[in-house]
């Protein structure tokens, strides 16, 4: 006689009214924490992409950084009358003018102190006012100073400069030939000898294009080449 077999009894997934009425308590408690939690990701995402535009945006302006030299005109009771962005190159400036620039670059160059302090501000001063574009009037200055050390010259004594004259040469751009002398002192002040000297000098104009330039070198004033010899 064949057995019969019982079928299991059906499953049943069903969830009881007590935790169904747990989780929906649950999910009330929790939803704005998570809603908060999700609002602060969001801020903080932003708000690195704020920041990385700004160190970017800061990046860029501080490599892309220029002065923009303004003159301007005051009247008598301090008003001002007048605004203008001066004209650029070396005609800006009056002849008067550029050749004081030069005649203080030489002097400054190739006077010689007792006083290191004092002839570093010298040199720290050419060599700002010195440019290697399109010659290498700064790399050849730099050699200048290394074979003949101002801060041991001045040990042995001093030398002083007097520029006698200056001529603007008219088949180069921007070239005068100036002329001087060089009074040599001991430690005591007692002149002990003189030379002349003479030499070629090219310079340009051009324009600071950052703060660190413009204090070093306000009237971008430079000397692109130079050539000196002394006078038998």
């Amino acid at each position: 006689m064949a057995s019969k077999t019982t079928a299991p009894p059906e499953r049943m997934d069903v969830f009881s009214a007590d935790y169904v009425a747990g989780r929906l308590a649950y999910e009330e408690q929790t939803s704005p924490l998570r809603s908060r939690i999700t609002n602060l990701n969001r801020c903080l995402i932003v708000s690195l992409l704020t920041n990385a535009l700004a160190i970017g945006g800061m990046i860029y302006q501080s490599e892309h950084q220029q002065v923009q030299v303004m003159g301007f005109m005051l009247d008598k009771a301090s008003h001002l009358v007048g605004l203008g962005v001066p004209v650029k190159g070396p005609e800006a400036f009056h002849e008067g003018v550029r050749l004081e620039l030069l005649k203080e670059w030489l002097s400054k160059t190739r006077t010689v102190l007792q006083s290191w302090e004092t002839e570093r501000v010298f040199v720290d001063w050419a060599l700002h006012h010195t440019s290697d574009q399109p010659h290498h009037a700064f790399t050849k200055l730099q050699g200048w100073y290394s074979e003949n050390q101002p801060n041991e010259r001045g040990k042995q004594g001093t030398v002083t400069v007097t520029v006698t004259s200056t001529i603007r040469l008219t088949d180069q751009a921007n070239a005068y030939q100036v002329n001087w002398t060089e009074a040599s002192h001991d430690l005591n002040g007692a002149k002990v000898g003189e030379t002349r000297w003479t030499g070629i000098f090219n310079l340009a104009f051009a324009p600071p294009k950052t703060l660190e330039s413009a204090g070093e070198n306000p009237a971008g004033f430079f000397i692109t080449e130079f050539n000196w010899s002394p006078v038998q």
